[in-house]
């Protein structure tokens, strides 16, 4: 008779269950939602309204912000910073501010880490990334820089939001894009029905190594 190693399968249900791929986000841009936040003009104390406030409109890719404005620079469109009001009820186009998002799983509300994360900024700013506590993580970035454009790319776990800074001598500047990878465990609904799949899965094949032959 057959020794019986569902011990073997249980294994394998195991590590089904508990082993999930990294999934890489989608290249987000202010273009990215079918109708963003309207736009504003790109000088310094340009009134912003309660309509042209970025907050949580690109939540459902992922990406949160504290609060920004679009406008377009060099033919870009960028999220752009706003400092007090000047003529607007909501603030003001203020570029010695800086944009600070979050990001998340697409496809749930709280804070997620991740593995990577790359901004595109247009214009002179620096880029630093927190965990999930608010401290400032020290992973050095890989900065590619292409005109007046530059990548701040960050690898390294346990990423969960970003912050950018003018440097002292900055003039006007913008967030052109943002992408990351997910570092994301599954969804425990979706564990629990994997290893139990797999499970069952075992068991049967088991069973079927033992039953005697009639």
């Amino acid at each position: 008779m057959p020794r019986f190693r569902s011990w073997r399968w249980i294994e394998l249900a195991i590590a089904f269950g508990v082993v999930a791929p990294a999934a890489r986000a989608e290249m987000i841009t202010p273009d990215s939602i079918p109708h963003p936040p309207s736009a504003v003009g790109s000088v310094g104390g340009t009134p912003v309204y309660s309509s042209n406030l970025v907050t949580t409109q690109y939540a459902g890719l992922g990406l949160n912000f504290d609060v920004a404005a679009i406008t377009r620079l060099n033919g870009i469109s960028v999220w752009a910073p706003i400092g007090i009001a000047v003529g607007g009820p909501a603030g003001a186009i203020d570029y010695a501010w800086g944009v600070n998002g979050d990001l998340h799983s697409p496809r749930v509300s709280n804070l997620t880490t991740i593995t990577s994360l790359s901004v595109n900024i247009i214009g002179d700013a620096s880029v630093t990334v927190s965990g999930l506590n608010n401290q400032i993580l020290n992973i050095a970035p890989v900065i590619r820089s292409t005109g007046d454009a530059h990548v701040w790319t960050f690898t390294g776990a346990g990423i969960s939001s970003f912050a950018t800074a003018p440097s002292p001598t900055s003039g006007s500047w913008g967030i052109a894009q943002v992408s990351f990878i997910l570092d994301t465990a599954p969804e425990p609904s979706s564990l629990i029905l994997a290893s139990l799949g797999a499970l069952g899965l075992a068991v049967r094949r088991g069973w079927r190594r033992v039953r005697p032959i009639v």
